[in-house]
């Protein structure tokens, strides 16, 4: 949660790519306007409002009405990515051929999704692998257009599978990355290559 404080003043908003547009802010110390206006930090808020749910459980910002009719002429698979054990599937690399882009599908045996969260509540209750939780938060976040998100691009469904469709990260995901052979070992040059991503991690929990 962002805290208005005030700060040095500098001829410029520090905080520009939150679109505050102040420009030559006063000498001393001052608090710029758009402090407590943080457009990101109300991100989950406008995007509660925007799916209807108000303060809900995350599951609820995705309507189950949504789910579509899987499509397998329109996918080409490219390769599986990885398995997803906990939910009994496996994450593939494919090309939406409607759109020409890369997506990775998260492919789940409806066996055990459930066709409802409250059925797989009922189904799987304790279970701390929660599907429609994971869902419904990338749902609401996609709604809030929020920077660090792979974006949800639909959930389809056959007989037998959902099919949980992403954008597609080219460059993997944070802990295949960290382990991988082009990663320096501890020390300042590793320090120096993680600096940014730890920024970005600290920037979008904030």
């Amino acid at each position: 949660e962002h805290v208005a404080s005030a700060r040095v003043a500098k001829s410029t908003c520090s905080r520009p790519q939150h679109g505050c547009e102040n420009k030559a802010l006063g000498s001393g110390l001052e608090t710029c306007s758009c402090d407590g206006e943080d457009p990101k930090s109300n991100a989950a808020e406008q995007a509660y409002a925007t799916v209807g749910v108000g303060h809900g459980p995350l599951k609820a910002a995705f309507d189950t009405g949504d789910v579509q009719t899987w499509e397998p002429m329109r996918f080409k698979m490219v390769g599986k990515i990885q398995d997803s054990a906990r939910n009994h599937g496996q994450v593939v690399h494919m090309i939406d051929k409607l759109t020409g882009n890369e997506v990775a599908v998260k492919q789940i045996p409806n066996s055990w999704i459930c066709q409802q969260p409250e059925e797989f509540d009922r189904q799987h209750s304790g279970e701390k692998e929660q599907p429609w939780v994971s869902i419904g938060c990338t749902a609401l976040l996609t709604h809030a257009a929020y920077q660090y998100v792979c974006p949800l691009l639909g959930v389809y469904r056959d007989e037998e599978t959902t099919h949980i469709v992403m954008e597609f990260a080219r460059d993997g995901d944070l802990f295949s990355w960290c382990s991988s052979s082009y990663v320096s070992p501890p020390g300042p040059e590793r320090e120096a290559l993680v600096q940014p991503l730890a920024r970005q991690i600290i920037d979008s929990v904030r």
